[in-house]
C-alpha cells in the first residue's frame, strides 16, 4: 500500500515544478544548517525558494510529468539518478543572477555543485548550468553595448571640440596682443 503522505509530497512536487519556469537542482553534500540559511536569506532577495528533497520523491514527479512532456522525459535522461542529498532551486527575478550565487558559494564550499535544470524551457546538465552562472548578467551585457555604441560619438565629440579650443585659445591670445 502506498503511503498516502508520499503521494502527496509527490504531487506537491510535481505542482511545484509545473508552476516555476525554471528550475535547477544542486548538490547540497554535507553544507551545514546555519551556511544553507544563509544561502536562502540571499535567494529571498531574488524571490526565489530553494526546497531540499528525497531523491526517490523527485524522481516520482518528474517520472509522472514526462509521460505528458516531452522536456521533462529529456531531463529525466539527462539528470537522472540523483545521488547525495539534493536541492531544488525554483525560479525567481532573475534565474541567472541566482545561478551566479549558487556558483560564488560552490566555491565557498566544495559540496555545493550544479546537478542539472530546467530554464527558458532548456534542459541543461551541470557543465552547462556551471557555464550559464560564469556568463555576465543582462545589466552588464547592456552596460558594454551601451559604451561601445557611446565611444565613438564620444571621441568625435572631443575631436570636434579640440578644434573649437584650439581657435578660442587662438582668438584670446591674439586679443591679448592686441590689448597690449
Amino acid at each position: 500500500m502506498v503511503n498516502q503522505i508520499k503521494k502527496q509530497k509527490v504531487e506537491q512536487l510535481e505542482q511545484l515544478i509545473t508552476s516555476a519556469e525554471n528550475f535547477f537542482l544542486i548538490k547540497i553534500g554535507s553544507v551545514k544548517h546555519q551556511q544553507l540559511e544563509k544561502i536562502r536569506r540571499e535567494l529571498d532577495s531574488y524571490e526565489s525558494k530553494i526546497k531540499f528533497l528525497k531523491n526517490s520523491l523527485f524522481e516520482k514527479a518528474i517520472n509522472k510529468l514526462s509521460n505528458d512532456n516531452k522536456t521533462f522525459r529529456e531531463f529525466r535522461q539527462k539528470i537522472f539518478p540523483l545521488k547525495e542529498n539534493t536541492a531544488v532551486v525554483l525560479d525567481g527575478t532573475d534565474i541567472y543572477e541566482v545561478l551566479k550565487k549558487i556558483a560564488d558559494y560552490a566555491k565557498d564550499y566544495e559540496e555545493i555543485q550544479f546537478k542539472g535544470g530546467f530554464i527558458d524551457n532548456t534542459v541543461y546538465d551541470s557543465q552547462s548550468l556551471d557555464a550559464l552562472s560564469k556568463l555576465p548578467s543582462k545589466q552588464e551585457l547592456l552596460a558594454r553595448v551601451y559604451s561601445s555604441i557611446k565611444a565613438p560619438i564620444s571621441r568625435i565629440h572631443t575631436a570636434l571640440q579640440y578644434n573649437t579650443t584650439k581657435v578660442y585659445l587662438i582668438i584670446k591670445e591674439l586679443s591679448k596682443k592686441q590689448a597690449n
